[in-house]
């Protein structure tokens, strides 16, 4: 009995991730590729030939043209946000993905991809964050972003209770 109780805190966040509702896990794929015509792993693979050949702008340009022609694609966005990371000062950067979420402020995707272009201020990143999921509650990376940051902060609690 004694080495069940030991381990039982190792198992706690296992027990959380099971006891979620198998919807919840299979609405991420609704938002990963909820277009039309979902990305293929095959075109974000081309992308990451070019960066790995070191064709930064022709990757860009690529993923510029993956994320107009699947605009709910968040690996897309991601992938571009990651690569203009690189590319872009942190001041660049955030005025890029504020402007686009002064274009579209209702769109969740917005709100989710400008708390992470300030994912260094915890605190506008959260807001960013929570508006996201506030605008589209079933949306599971707004709730990635936000236990990252509670991790990042070493709130490990609140890290697993946004799961």
């Amino acid at each position: 009995m004694k080495a069940v109780k030991s381990l039982s805190w190792l198992l706690a966040p296992w027990l959380v991730f099971c006891s979620l509702p198998l919807g919840s896990c299979l609405e991420q794929d609704r938002y990963q590729n909820s277009d039309v015509a979902p990305l293929s792993e095959r075109q974000l693979q081309a992308v990451v030939e070019l960066v790995t050949v070191g064709d930064l702008a022709a990757a860009e340009a690529q993923l510029v043209e993956l994320c107009s022609r699947h605009p709910d694609s968040v690996e897309a966005h991601r992938q571009l946000q990651d690569l203009r990371r690189e590319r872009l000062s942190a001041a660049e950067l955030e005025r890029l993905y504020t402007d686009e979420l002064q274009r579209q402020p209702t769109r969740a995707m917005s709100h989710y991809l400008a708390g992470r272009a300030v994912i260094d201020r915890a605190d506008e990143a959260r807001d960013r964050f929570e508006q996201a999921l506030r605008l589209e509650p079933m949306n599971p990376w707004p709730s990635v972003a936000l236990a990252y940051l509670a991790r990042s902060e070493g709130d490990y609690f609140a890290a697993v209770s946004v799961y």
